[in-house]
């Protein structure tokens, strides 16, 4: 864990968070979730089917506590909470994307015209 001790998350407030600090729990499973970005239809529909099976009773029963790590502003984030019914403990950003680094996760996008503007508003 020593590559991830000193790597930046941001939650909706804009406030930093160690990434380190979101996935160590002692008492607690940690599931963590990588999203492509905020305005990403088809992530937008998984986090909305995993927040509807992820209930409080199951991530209780299974020790369980989720969190969704994707990037871009986190203006966009407590908007995604709402819109996608959002179960998880918390969300973030990662703008510099460095955890997506150290893992080698790897984003494309396909540009769709409005697709930001119609999720947003």
């Amino acid at each position: 864990f020593d590559d991830f001790k000193d790597l930046e998350l941001k939650d909706g407030n804009k406030n930093v968070v160690k990434f380190i600090d979101c996935v160590s729990s002692e008492e607690k499973l940690v599931l963590v979730v990588f999203i492509r970005h905020f305005a990403c239809a088809i992530c937008a529909a998984y986090i909305t089917e995993l927040s509807s099976v992820m209930t409080e009773e199951v991530l209780e029963k299974g020790g369980i506590r989720w969190i969704v790590i994707g990037n871009g502003n986190p203006a966009y984030i407590n908007g995604y909470v709402k819109k996608t019914k959002f179960t998880g403990a918390a969300l973030y950003t990662d703008p510099k994307k460095g955890v997506h680094k150290l893992l080698g996760i790897k984003s494309s996008t396909v540009p769709l015209k409005g697709a930001k503007e119609a999720w947003f508003n």
